[in-house]
C-alpha cells in the first residue's frame, strides 16, 4: 500500500496504517509463540523471536 502512494498524504496515511497493523500483530505473534513454548525455553524464545521477525525472509 505504501508503494502505491501518489501523494505525500497517501504515503503518510499508508505508513500510519502499516504501523498500526504491526503494532497489533507483533504482540499477538509473540503471545502465540510463548504460549506454545515450555517455561524452560521462554527466555530463549523471547531472544530469538525478534531476530526471526526482523529477518528479510519473514
Amino acid at each position: 500500500m505504501i508503494a502505491f502512494g501518489a501523494t505525500v498524504e497517501w504515503l503518510v496515511l499508508a505508513g500510519a496504517l502499516n504501523g498500526f497493523g504491526f503494532a497489533l500483530l507483533i504482540p499477538l505473534m509473540n503471545a502465540v509463540v510463548l504460549k506454545n513454548i515450555s517455561s524452560a525455553q521462554r527466555g530463549r524464545a523471547t531472544a530469538i523471536f525478534p531476530l526471526v521477525r526482523m529477518s528479510p525472509m519473514a
